[in-house]
C-alpha cells in the first residue's frame, strides 16, 4: 500500500516505488519482497474500466454513528477513487490472488456495508491514536457508487456493487444493517488467529490458556500465532510456512488425493452438523456417478472410492450408536495460548462430542496406503493429536477428564480403524508434550524463515514467490 501510495500521490514511477521496497529489504522477507513487486506492477498495469475518469483519494470514507455509550464507525479497507466532480466514488478491495472465474463467495453483509460506506460515509484522515475516532469534514452528496474486487496475482477485476446511493441504501439495510447491530450487541467473545494481534489479550478469559503447553521459553519475543498445520508446512520448510502465513497465492495446491480427501471430510461435516447426525446407507453417494460437498467434486474412479471410504465410516460413527451424547461440534476453531511460549495455537478438530460428560476430541484421515504408525508413533506422525492429549489432559475444554479422549479413525477404500488415546495416561502425555517441542521449538526461536530447498520444491504450491525458486538464480 505503501508503494502504491508514492505511485498514487506522490507522482513516482513504478521502478522508483519499487525502489523504496529495496530500501526496506531488512524489514521484508525476501518472498514478500518478490511478490509485492509483482503485486504493484499487476495492479498499476492492469486498471479496472471506468466510465467516468477518476483520480486516488487519500482520506477515509467513514460512516459514523453516536450512541448513548459509545460512538460507533464504519470504514472499508481498500483503495479510493473519486471523480473529478466527486459525484462518483469508487473502492478497490485487493486479493492476494485471482478473481478471474470466482462465484460470489463473498458475504453479501460485507459487500452491503462497503457499498454503504462509500455512498455515505464522510471523508477523513487516520487518527493519531488509535482510540480516538476520525475527524471527518462535510458529507459529500454521492450519485453513483461502485465496489470492485481486484486480484493481484492477474489483475482481475469483478464488480461486486454499481449502483445509486439509494441502491446502496437498500442494500445495506437488507443485508447489513441488521450484522452491524449485532456485531454492536454482541459482548460474547471469540477466539480466533485475530487473538494474536488482539491489544486486549491480557485481559480476555475467552482464551484458554495453558502455560507450557509447546514446552518452549519465549517470554521476551513477540507475540505468535500458529496451528499444527502451519508448525508441519515450518518442518518441510520454513520459506514455505512463512507464505502460507502471508496467504500469498498458491498454484496448483490441490492433488486428486487432496480432493477426494477434502471431499469425505466435508460430506461428514455436513451429515454430522445436520439435525440428525446418525450415518446411515441412504446418505451416502452412490459411487457410481460424480459427487459434490461444498466445492469439492469427486470424479472418475475417485468416487467410488471416496463412497467406499465413507460406507466403511459407518462401522465408527459415533451417532449411529446408542451413546448418551449431549452437544456435538464440527470443526470448530479452537484458540489456546501458551504464555511462556507467547504463541497462540489454533485447531479445529474434524469432530468435538461430549458423551457421558467427557469431550471426545476426533480426527479423522483418509488414505489408500499402509498405516505404518501403531501405539505413541501415530502421535508422530500426526501431532494434532499431541495437542489434543494435551488440551484435554488439561481440562481445556471443561468437562470431566477421566472420561475424554483422543479417537483417531483412518478411512480406506476397505476398511476404517479407530484408535482411542487417553489424556490421563501420563506417559502418553509426556509423549505428545515432547511432540508439540520438538515442532515447535525451531520454529519460535526462527527470525529469518530461510528455504529449505528439497524435492518437494517441484510441488510447492509457493514456490512462484520463493527467493530460492530456479527462475531467480543466476546461470
Amino acid at each position: 500500500m505503501d508503494a502504491l501510495d508514492l505511485i498514487e500521490f506522490g507522482n513516482v514511477g513504478i521502478d522508483d516505488a519499487l525502489g523504496s521496497l529495496a530500501k526496506r529489504r531488512t524489514l521484508l522477507h525476501p518472498a514478500a519482497e518478490r511478490y509485492a513487486e509483482h503485486a504493484i506492477r499487476s495492479y498499476t498495469e492492469n486498471r479496472p474500466s471506468e466510465s467516468v475518469p477518476t483520480r486516488p483519494v487519500r482520506e477515509w470514507w467513514v460512516a459514523q454513528r453516536d450512541s448513548p455509550n459509545a460512538l460507533w464507525e464504519m470504514w472499508a479497507w481498500g483503495r479510493r477513487y473519486e471523480s473529478v466532480d466527486t459525484g462518483v466514488r469508487e473502492l478497490r478491495l485487493l486479493r492476494t490472488g485471482s478473481v478471474a472465474g470466482l462465484e460470489d463467495d463473498r458475504d453479501l453483509a460485507a459487500t452491503a456495508i462497503a457499498a454503504y460506506v462509500v455512498a455515505f460515509g464522510a471523508a477523513g484522515r487516520w487518527p493519531r491514536r488509535w482510540s480516538d475516532p476520525f475527524e471527518l469534514g462535510d458529507r459529500e452528496d454521492i450519485r453513483r457508487a461502485r465496489v470492485l474486487e481486484v486480484g493481484l496475482l492477474d489483475g482481475s477485476v469483478r464488480v461486486l456493487f454499481d449502483g445509486t446511493s439509494q441502491q446502496a441504501q437498500r442494500l445495506y439495510t437488507r443485508y447489513g444493517r441488521d450484522v452491524v447491530a449485532e456485531l454492536a450487541r454482541r459482548d460474547d467473545p471469540r477466539p480466533g488467529r485475530a487473538c494474536g494481534e488482539c491489544k486486549v489479550m491480557h485481559r480476555c478469559d475467552a482464551l484458554v490458556r495453558i502455560p507450557g503447553l509447546l514446552g518452549v521459553d519465549a517470554r521476551s519475543v513477540p507475540r505468535r500465532t500458529t496451528s499444527i498445520s502451519d508448525l508441519r508446512y515450518y518442518r518441510t520448510c520454513p520459506a514455505q510456512s512463512y507464505m502460507y502465513g502471508l496467504r500469498l497465492p498458491r498454484i496448483s495446491e490441490y492433488g486428486n488425493r487432496a480432493v477426494l480427501g477434502h471431499g469425505v471430510h466435508q460430506w461428514l461435516e455436513d451429515i454430522h452438523g445436520s439435525d440428525d447426525p446418525a450415518c446411515t446407507p441412504e446418505r451416502l453417494p452412490s459411487g457410481q456417478d460424480p459427487w459434490t460437498a461444498s466445492k469439492w467434486e469427486i470424479t472418475g474412479a475417485d468416487a467410488a472410492i471416496g463412497e467406499a471410504m465413507l460406507s466403511n465410516h459407518l462401522d465408527v460413527c459415533p451417532f449411529s450408536t446408542d451413546a448418551p451424547i449431549t452437544e456435538i461440534r464440527t470443526e470448530p476453531t479452537l484458540s489456546f495460548f501458551d504464555p511462556a511460549a507467547q504463541a497462540v495455537m489454533i485447531a479445529k478438530p474434524d469432530l468435538l462430542y461430549c458423551e457421558n460428560g467427557g469431550w471426545v476430541w476426533r480426527e479423522t484421515k483418509t488414505t489408500q496406503r499402509t498405516l505404518r504408525g501403531v501405539g505413541d508413533d501415530l502421535l508422530d506422525e500426526y501431532p494434532q493429536l499431541a495437542l489434543a492429549l494435551v488440551a484435554l489432559s488439561a481440562g481445556a475444554l471443561g468437562g470431566r477428564c477421566d472420561t475424554a479422549r483422543v479417537e483417531l479413525e483412518i478411512l480406506h477404500p476397505d476398511s476404517a480403524d479407530l484408535h482411542l488415546m487417553d489424556p490421563t495416561d501420563p506417559a502418553r502425555v509426556a509423549h505428545a508434550r515432547r511432540v508439540l517441542r520438538e515442532l515447535a521449538a525451531p520454529w519460535r526461536l526462527d527470525e529469518a524463515f530461510e528455504p529449505r530447498p528439497a524435492e518437494s520444491c517441484r510441488w510447492c504450491p509457493v514456490s512462484k514467490w520463493c527467493p530460492s525458486s530456479p527462475d531467480l538464480q543466476p546461470e
